[in-house]
């Protein structure tokens, strides 16, 4: 049974809100990574408000979609690319959501090591500045970082 001229109005309107969502993510992502770079605490706040309020709206948008699709699929043998194949057009907005989503999860992990090298380093900074001893970090050769063994041969 083919979709319905109403049924494929609809999933082509859902698929590009979902998929203006996550590109608004890939932006507030990209624009909160050069902010953890350069290091910019303010920004970062502003950002952190957009990124929150921008994934509440792709959840919401990706329900939505969720919500249309599970009855169609269902009745289709739990097969959503059949949906897509009745709509070529859907099945290529279907595909450019798939790649923004895992941008969306490259961006994250991205950001991600950012900000945890950026809180090693603060660390490292107030351990420093503190005179508390630093516990040696080992590189995945097992040796410790030059610069701390350099640190430690000058204590000694």
């Amino acid at each position: 049974m083919p979709l319905s001229t109403e049924s494929r109005a609809i999933l082509k309107k859902l698929l590009t809100v979902v998929t203006q969502r996550a590109f608004s993510l890939l932006e507030i992502l990209d624009k909160e990574y050069e902010a953890l770079l350069e290091v910019h605490p303010g920004e970062l706040a502003e950002i952190t408000a957009h990124k929150t309020k921008a994934l509440t709206e792709l959840e919401t948008a990706d329900q939505v979609l969720r919500d249309f699709l599970a009855p169609l699929d269902a009745t289709r043998g739990g097969v959503v690319e059949n949906l897509l194949e009745d709509c070529p057009e859907c099945a290529q907005r279907w595909n450019i959501l798939t790649k923004a989503l895992s941008q969306l999860r490259t961006h994250n992990l991205r950001n991600g090591a950012v900000l945890n090298k950026n809180q090693q380093r603060t660390t490292q900074i107030i351990t420093i500045i503190t005179g508390r001893e630093q516990l040696a970090e080992y590189t995945r050769q097992g040796g410790i970082p030059l610069e701390l063994s350099s640190r430690s041969l000058a204590k000694a």
